[in-house]
């Protein structure tokens, strides 16, 4: 009697997972038709991005080929509840489908990084030139700016390694990141520095931003 029960209570609860399956399979091709979606929109980013120079190619090709591979599980998935194999397919969908989502979507997390970082490699050359000019006005003041051309010289070679990094194959996202956070600490200590010699806000900055 009672291993009978444990073979009732394992049916009941198969019974239960193979009525669920219909919004299962549902909710599978919503997530596939979203990714679908953010691919297309993705390819256009990638073609404006080998125009910077910026090659997120490999990424792109990964997530593509990530969806490829759920369209493929989700068609094994199904092929084994129509078998009767129901616990291997809600486990290959928990192992190999839900389960990649966050992989997959960092791929195009990364190209996502790396379209707002294309303006970076045009703007910040243009901020630091904006201040060589400032800097020379306050020399003639007599205005001792060497702290302020030091952390001006610093902001430009750390500007240099974040382009680099950009340009770098395969792209590394964390590590852009990080030197861009290492640049704006820079560009913040500048900016303090040019406001204590009274040289005004920092260029980039919004008039609300900065100033006496």
């Amino acid at each position: 009697m009672q291993d009978l029960m444990v073979n009732l209570e394992e049916s009941r609860q198969q019974l239960e997972m193979l009525a669920r399956w219909p919004q299962t399979l549902k909710q599978m091709n919503r997530e596939l038709k979203n990714l679908e979606t953010k691919l297309k929109r993705t390819k256009s980013m990638v073609t404006k991005l080998q125009k910077k120079e910026i090659d997120v190619t490999a990424n792109y090709e990964q997530f593509s080929a990530a969806i490829d591979k759920l369209k493929t599980t989700r068609d094994e998935a199904s092929a084994k509840i129509t078998a009767g194999e129901s616990q291997e397919a809600f486990d290959l969908i928990d192992n190999d489908f839900f389960g990649q989502m966050e992989d997959i979507w960092q791929n195009q997390r990364i190209i996502d990084t790396m379209n707002n970082m294309g303006r970076f490699m045009t703007d910040y050359k243009r901020g630091l030139a904006q201040a060589q000019p400032v800097i020379k006005k306050m020399e003639k003041k007599k205005v001792d700016m060497s702290e302020a051309k030091e952390l001006l010289a610093q902001a430009k070679t750390q500007g240099e390694m974040v382009v680099n990094l950009i340009k770098t194959k395969p792209v590394d996202a964390d590590a852009v990141l990080a030197a861009l956070e290492d640049f704006e600490n820079i560009m913040q200590e500048f900016g303090d520095k040019m406001e204590e010699l009274g040289a005004g806000s920092p260029p980039g900055l919004m008039p609300w931003e900065g100033g006496p």
